[in-house]
């Protein structure tokens, strides 16, 4: 069943009436059934009235003021309503709802809706709330944006093989392997602060060159000296975990394997869907290709912390030529890399939280966690040169895609990715799952998307949780290859740019950010139903081992883990104050939880529990707010 949206005017009187016929037409293109007129939507004042089959119902309404909403159901159910802002710049009044007396909420049909506890004072502005970390450094990926704004147009304009994503010259670039320096070898590198902080490195990997989709390509890694664990223990850094060879060489292998073939590392996992990292340039700001990346591990921001921190970033920054006059470039170190922290690679441990214990690479939950980092950061590390011709670029957006990278690549890394669930378990989880990006998005649902918070730990954090949620359901409607490949095809990483390529992928070009909003909204309220085709698809009703989301790309075949977000609870603890919550977020005394619906998000509102019969609603929609019905 897909979404129907309804442009009424004002004061409209809209019957919902559940009716053994079929609803079969929606907002995203035809559905697969048949159409017989009944859900035919108007234009003007008149009554709309909707015949579904389907146990579940989703209508939106883009109207503004004051209308009346009727619902009718022939056998109990529970009836929500999302309220979208589509501004994705301003907050938007809280809408007004006042229902009939026979509309009143009642629990005496068992309804479904989650009611979450308040915890105290706690909001936005509380501590910084548990679960995964940062992922990087979201300001580095502002100065990114920065510089990709600053450089446009360095980018080579042409490939003389043809393809816009590959570099000039890639099918038969070679590496000069004499050129990459010896094990051994030290140098600086200046980290992503904006002043001269320079962290003494030395080279401990080479791989040599290696075959790749896109040519020859080679890795070397650098260890900050303070992190390396020396066979000649005086010779040993100070930090509290150091990084051994055998950490470094397995970790390497990951990224660039330097075995035959193109579908045994996370560099041609990548680039076949994204295209290469760097390559010819037109700008005399920018440095060279010589088909060599590098990894430097050190202590990111020195704070030797064991259990969390930025765990790495990509910046642009570091392909600049050295005082070349670019911002940032007095202290760009020169190279096609990526900082790692070493102290947390190091740190064993199988519950993100220990630090003693055997370490693995893929059995302690740290280091899974930075090999996730390697396709995160790797996004980025294209995205910057792919994108260097774009219009604009936003954080929101750049991080999306980064973390569904992760989640692309997650079951070939074998890390379990923001998706919180096993690697090799496709279905949608056990409930009470308190894993990855999506327990804190389930606590806090209405916050915006588009508005990336840097004011705190906590703000940051959500805004990670809501892009991802925003990310996997787009590449659950539309394919993962297709959207990612989509949006990087964009004139921009930006809301524009995710909206262009729904368009393209949907074949609707009426489409807009807050048809967008609103379909994402609906799709979280029914996302425990397995049985849900596009644009509300989060669960495939996949079992264990067989994915129920799969795209090809060269051969390689990527598949996707299902959602359900009311397997998800988040538990709060801090000062004394706890809560718990299982499912969305959705309010009960209140269309909002704030008083006001942010930018560029959905507000959860349970309107009737168990209504059997007739409901009736007047509803004040301020101007920009969608309102999308859900029966359940």
């Amino acid at each position: 069943m897909r979404i129907r949206l309804a442009r009424l005017a004002a004061a409209t009187a809209l019957p919902l009436a559940l009716a053994s016929c079929s609803f079969l037409q929606g907002l995203f293109g035809s559905d697969d059934g048949t159409e017989d007129g009944s859900g035919e939507a108007s234009s003007s004042a008149e009554a709309v009235s909707v015949a579904i089959s389907e146990p579940t119902t989703v209508r939106t309404i883009k109207s503004s003021g004051s209308l009346t909403l009727t619902v009718s159901l022939e056998s109990a159910g529970d009836v929500y309503f999302v309220f979208t802002n589509s501004s994705l710049g301003s907050y938007a009044d809280e809408p007004g709802v006042e229902p009939s007396a026979s509309s009143a909420r009642s629990s005496a049909a068992g309804g479904t809706a989650v009611a979450r506890t308040t915890p105290g004072s706690l909001g936005l502005s509380g501590p910084p709330p548990a679960g995964r970390p940062p992922r990087g450094a979201p300001e580095v990926t502002d100065r990114n944006a920065e510089l990709r704004d600053e450089l446009r147009g360095g980018k080579a304009e042409a490939d003389p093989y043809g393809a816009a994503r590959s570099v000039s010259g890639s099918a038969s670039f070679e590496v000069d392997e004499a050129a990459l320096g010896s094990v051994g070898d030290v140098r600086d590198f200046y980290d992503y602060e904006t002043v001269a902080n320079a962290v003494p490195v030395t080279l401990r990997y080479v791989s040599g060159a290696t075959a790749t989709a896109m040519g020859e390509r080679a890795l070397r890694v650098w260890v900050a000296d303070d992190c390396w664990d020396d066979d000649d223990d005086s010779l040993d850094g100070d930090k509290s975990l150091l990084v051994s060879q055998a950490m470094t060489d397995a970790y390497a292998g990951k990224f660039l394997s330097g075995e035959a073939g193109t579908d045994n590392d996370i560099y041609d996992w990548v680039t076949k869907v994204l295209g290469a990292e760097w390559g010819d340039v037109g700008s005399s700001s920018l440095i060279g290709f010589d088909g060599v990346i590098d990894i430097v591990l050190l202590d990111i921001d020195d704070d030797g912390s064991t259990t969390g921190g930025v765990l790495g970033y990509f910046y642009g920054r570091d392909n600049l030529v050295k005082g070349s006059g670019a911002s940032y470039s007095a202290y760009s170190n020169e190279m096609v890399c990526f900082a790692i922290d070493a102290v947390m690679l190091a740190s064993a441990g199988t519950d993100g939280v220990e630090t003693s214990g055997d370490w693995s690479l893929e059995g302690s939950y740290w280091p899974r966690e930075l090999v996730s980092t390697l396709a995160h950061e790797f996004q980025h590390m294209i995205s910057f040169y792919q994108n260097l011709d774009d219009d604009a670029d936003d954080t929101w957006a750049e991080e999306m895609m980064s973390m569904c990278v992760e989640d692309l690549v997650a079951d070939k890394i074998l890390a379990d990715g923001p998706r919180g669930v096993a690697y090799d378990d496709y279905s949608a989880g056990l409930s009470g799952n308190g894993s990855g990006r999506l327990p804190l998005f389930v606590y806090y649902p209405d916050s915006s998307l588009t508005n990336w918070d840097s004011s705190s730990d906590s703000g940051q954090l959500i805004s990670y949780s809501s892009s991802y949620a925003f990310g996997a359901w787009l590449m659950r409607q539309y394919g993962a290859v297709e959207t990612l490949r989509a949006v990087e095809d964009q004139a921009s990483v930006d809301s524009d740019g995710v909206l262009a390529a729904a368009r393209e992928l949907s074949g609707d070009s009426d489409l807009d950010f807050g048809d967008l909003l609103a379909a994402w909204g609906a799709a979280v309220l029914v996302s425990d139903d397995s049985g849900r085709s596009a644009p509300y698809r989060y669960d495939s009703g996949a079992s264990s081992g067989k994915p129920g989301f799969s795209s090809t790309e060269a051969d390689t075949t990527y598949s996707l883990g299902d959602i359900n977000m009311y397997n998800y609870t988040y538990t709060y603890t801090a000062g004394g104050q706890s809560a718990s919550q299982a499912g969305p977020w959705i309010n009960v005394d209140g269309p909002t939880y704030y008083g006001a619906i942010y930018p560029s998000s959905n507000a959860f509102y349970l309107a009737a529990e168990g209504l059997s019969g007739t409901g009736t609603w007047t509803i004040d929609l301020p101007e920009g707010v969608y309102l999308t019905v859900v029966i359940k």
